[in-house]
């Protein structure tokens, strides 16, 4: 078991309903990212009703719509995208919401707006970990539209770099390495 399902069973075992609903999230988050999708749904679901925030059903929806983008399925990544702006309107401006965007731009065709959005999500990036999602998500759209631009070169070259200084490798985050 890994240090994050531990802390689920220690708050369980004290009775921290606050301790468990925040333990679970990071353990969903961290499913999302190993592809475990399932799993990472049914937690996602197990905690959508212990908590009356907006802001916090509003993220829960946008780890839905990583959930179907994950697994291919757009149409209800978009809603799910939708459902979070609905409950709590600011989550746009969330760094995996912007993620989600610039993947169904991408889908749908919209090559430079999904790229666009991925180069400013990156540049916009609150913290560090933002910024490492950030850059995996935009290496992700750049290596699959694969034009051989001076530009194109140059982000790539700067989000490489930017992974390398915090020591994180593509392979690290098998969500981004499609």
């Amino acid at each position: 078991k890994n240090f994050v399902e531990q802390s689920v069973q220690i708050f369980q075992k004290i009775g921290d309903e606050y301790g468990v609903r925040e333990a679970k999230e990071i353990l969903a988050e961290i499913k999302i990212y190993i592809r475990e999708f399932e799993e990472a749904k049914k937690i996602i679901d197990e905690i959508y009703n212990l908590t009356d925030s907006k802001q916090k059903k509003s993220k829960y929806e946008i780890f839905k719509a990583l959930c179907f983008l994950g697994e291919g399925k757009i149409k209800e990544a978009k809603e799910s995208l939708l459902k979070s702006q609905e409950i709590f309107p600011d989550s746009q401006n969330d760094t995996k919401f912007r993620i989600c965007l610039s993947r169904i731009k991408f889908h749908e065709g919209e090559i430079g707006e999904a790229e666009k959005l991925s180069y400013e999500n990156f540049e916009n990036a609150r913290t560090n970990f933002e910024k490492i999602l950030s850059a995996l998500n935009a290496i992700q759209i750049l290596d699959k539209i694969n034009i051989d631009s001076v530009i194109h070169k140059d982000k790539r070259e700067k989000y490489d770099s930017f992974l390398k200084k915090n020591n994180i490798e593509l392979q690290s985050f098998p969500y981004f390495s499609l």
